[in-house]
């Protein structure tokens, strides 16, 4: 710095120069360390400029950051099964916080990616014969600012004796909470407990036909009622028969297309259940 404020200052030699307050003085001349540096980026004094670089290594390895995460959901079971998250808290302990600015950002921000992200959006999904079929932004989803509401952050700090200046990590931690906090808060709207992320309206849909419906050996159905078909395939079968019988039950008409030996025999056991459109 004093060499490059050497130049800038008229040739005052170095030794005559001293730094205090932000500023590098020698003699009646001054300069700013904010104006040296713009000076130099601008490469007004030269091809130089003020590069500065550090490193923390310790023998002992820091314990882990903690956070504790708070969902408030929307669910609307009207019309499918479709979670918001319409407020986030998050309170975390790095340690303590150096650049509270930069620590806030890497909270909201794991938040909303990692967090909201993979609680309700991110699906990766692979065919039967391996190929992934999620591979575009139009099949794989991800949060925008549209579909991220209110994030509330705060800090508890404590000090670390083995990380420098007494911080922590936060990292894979604001990434860790969301997910099971929103499960939670789900589950305490709809009393549904979806265990497979992410939480998509379809599985809050199914998972409320799977509690709401009760097999049936001998159903009884209204003839001449309105049809309904339902078409079923892969694993779901087995949720497919139980809301064939809970609709059967209610009156009416049902026709049940599955691609499952499996949900062939399921279906045959529920007599009053048409499974003529069944194709294997």
């Amino acid at each position: 710095m004093l060499d490059a404020a050497s130049g800038l200052l008229g040739g005052v030699s170095v030794s005559e120069l001293v730094y205090g307050g932000g500023n590098i003085t020698g003699g009646e001349k001054s300069i700013s360390l904010s104006e040296l540096g713009q000076k130099l980026c601008s490469f007004e004094g030269g091809m130089d400029q003020l590069i500065a670089k550090g490193t923390f290594g310790s023998d002992t390895s820091p314990p882990p950051p903690f956070m504790a995460g708070f969902a408030e959901v929307e669910v609307d079971l009207g019309t499918g099964g479709k979670c918001d998250v319409t407020d986030f808290v998050a309170v975390a302990d790095c340690g303590t916080v150096i650049n509270e600015n930069l620590a806030r950002i890497q909270l909201e921000g794991g938040i909303a990616m990692g967090g909201i992200g993979l609680g309700l959006y991110e699906d990766v999904i692979y065919s039967k014969t391996g190929r992934m079929v999620s591979d575009s932004f139009m099949t794989y989803k991800i949060p925008s600012r549209m579909d991220i509401s209110n994030i509330r952050t705060a800090f508890e700090s404590s000090n670390e004796p083995t990380g420098p200046f007494g911080a922590k990590s936060i990292g894979e931690v604001v990434n860790n909470t969301p997910a099971p906090a929103i499960a939670h808060a789900v589950y305490n709207a709809t009393g549904l407990w979806i265990t497979e992320l992410p939480i998509t309206p379809e599985k809050v849909l199914m998972g409320g036909l799977t509690e709401k419906m009760i097999f049936a050996q001998s159903l009884g159905i209204t003839k001449g009622g309105d049809v309904v078909c339902i078409v079923g395939a892969g694993g779901k079968s087995s949720l497919m028969i139980h809301a064939a019988g809970e609709l059967a039950d209610s009156g009416l008409s049902v026709l049940v297309t599955t691609s499952t030996k499996m949900g062939k025999r399921q279906i045959n056991s529920l007599e009053n259940v048409d499974n003529r459109g069944s194709f294997f």
